[in-house]
């Protein structure tokens, strides 16, 4: 090899050489800049995840608000679909199933017993305006009898009418209105009474 051939090659080596710390240098600082991107791509990552999830949460406690206003509004329209119906059924009764709701009136109490064979007794239960008490069955003179209570709907349309629905008039009765209303009470009231003492 010639000294030329050395010469440059030593050249090369030199440049090389100086060349190698420059390059581990740009290496490294471009390695720090990477590094510093991934930390704030990371950081940045992990702020619109907490955003994603704190959003999640107020959409998700925004549906259960709604949720439970729309259940509120549900109920409030059941509710009131249920004393509408209620209040028609009442109306619509005849005198002698109206008596028989008058008697938790005149009796004063929040259940009363009636007559288990009385159609009268079975339309009311069948329409829900009134229904049987737990295991207070028993028999009488006259027959099987058991505890009845109004329903919620029936004791709030009855008590909120100032009974005028079950056929009380408005006011104190007359001295007529209240024998009207002493004579039309239910056969079965007088024979429960006396089988009772």
């Amino acid at each position: 090899m010639s000294p030329e051939v050395i010469a440059a090659l030593v050249g090369l080596v030199g440049i090389i050489v100086g060349a190698i710390p420059t390059y581990l240098f740009m290496r490294r600082k471009n390695l720090a800049e990477i590094e510093k991107v991934k930390a704030e791509t990371d950081k940045t990552r992990a702020e619109a995840k907490k955003i994603e999830l704190e959003t999640e949460l107020l959409a998700s406690d925004t549906e259960m608000r709604l949720t439970k206003e729309e259940k509120a509004l549900a109920e409030k329209t059941a509710q009131e679909k249920c004393l509408e119906e209620t209040f028609h059924s009442i109306s619509t009764l005849d005198n002698y199933e109206k008596a028989i709701l008058r008697e938790f009136v005149i009796q004063g109490r929040n259940a009363i017993q009636v007559p288990e064979e009385d159609v009268a007794v079975a339309s009311l239960l069948q329409k829900g305006i009134i229904y049987t008490i737990a295991d207070g069955k028993q028999v009488l003179g006259i027959g099987w009898v058991y505890p009845v209570s109004l329903s919620p709907s029936a004791e709030a349309i009855t008590r909120g009418s100032g009974f005028q629905v079950i056929g009380f008039p408005p006011g104190k009765p007359s001295p007529d209105q209240a024998k009207w209303i002493q004579s039309s009470r239910p056969g079965f009231v007088l024979d429960i009474e006396r089988s009772n003492w």
